[in-house]
């Protein structure tokens, strides 16, 4: 039995002997480390995670980071979900009343999950952890190629939401920080 299930995998390959349930669990757990190094990576340059606020343009998709010292960054962003801590509930942004334009990511996450036969993926609301939470940002980082997660903090919600390369303005920058990064497509 053993020879001819060598031979099986010798000649199909040892992607086929593994469950799609794993290969589902593998991406994932490789998606939420790859998130983790950039987050790393991005608080040691740029200081990610330390900033004494945000505020984010749903109209241009552009979010902006103010640190100390009148410094800020801004970048685009699209909308992942909104995470509950009261309720402990996860609703995706493709089931939120936003633009079209603000949704793109989120949908790529769920075609990645009605691929994968995810049910995390495919329900508008879900019951999950903050850890869960994180781990669907991720996915949606990874699927659509974005280089970020940021997670922004509005009472009880946390708002998270997928990042393009980010812009430390300089001082003295536009007032209106939204007019110089509006795009129509990201």
């Amino acid at each position: 039995m053993n020879k001819l299930k060598n031979f099986l995998l010798s000649f199909f390959g040892p992607g086929l002997a593994k469950p799609p349930e794993e290969d589902t669990r593998q991406f994932i757990l490789a998606a939420f480390n790859d998130m983790i190094e950039h987050n790393r990576t991005h608080a040691a340059s740029w200081r990610y995670g330390k900033e004494m606020g945000w505020t984010a343009d749903l109209d241009a998709g552009v979010i902006v980071f103010k640190f100390a010292g009148d410094r800020t960054a801004t970048c685009h962003f699209q909308s992942i979900g909104v995470y509950d801590e009261i309720t402990g509930q996860f609703t995706w942004a493709w089931a939120q009343k936003l633009r079209k334009s603000q949704q793109i990511h989120a949908r790529q996450a769920r075609n990645w999950g009605r691929f994968h036969r995810h049910p995390l993926f495919l329900s508008p609301t879900i019951a999950c952890t903050m850890d869960e939470a994180w781990n669907l940002a991720a996915v949606t980082r990874m699927v659509s190629e974005s280089n970020n997660v940021y997670r922004g903090r509005v009472g009880n919600k946390y708002l998270f939401m997928t990042t393009d390369d980010l812009q430390i303005d300089t001082k003295g920058a536009i007032a209106d920080w939204t007019k110089a990064r509006h795009t129509k497509t990201w």
